[in-house]
């Protein structure tokens, strides 16, 4: 998950986005991700201005759906 600024300057809009993706080791040591995936239809967008409780309960939903796509996804992976 990534939650980072969203759009251009300090507006206080975030956004949240998930992805899922697997590693790889690298022939000079350490791990590289491949086959990186989105894990949501859409962002969780939310801002400094809104009360908590409504970020809150909309976050839980969004984040119930990105759940059921990347377990889909890893249940994907390794079946293959």
């Amino acid at each position: 998950m990534s939650i980072h600024g969203y759009g251009y300057g300090d507006h206080g809009i975030m956004a949240a986005a998930t992805f899922t993706d697997r590693r790889v080791e690298k022939e000079e040591g350490g791990t590289e991700p491949i086959d990186v995936q989105p894990a949501s239809t859409d962002l969780s967008q939310f801002n400094y201005t809104e009360p908590r409780e409504s970020i809150t309960n909309r976050f839980k939903g969004w984040l119930e759906s990105t759940l059921a796509i990347a377990m889909s996804e890893w249940k994907r992976l390794i079946s293959a």
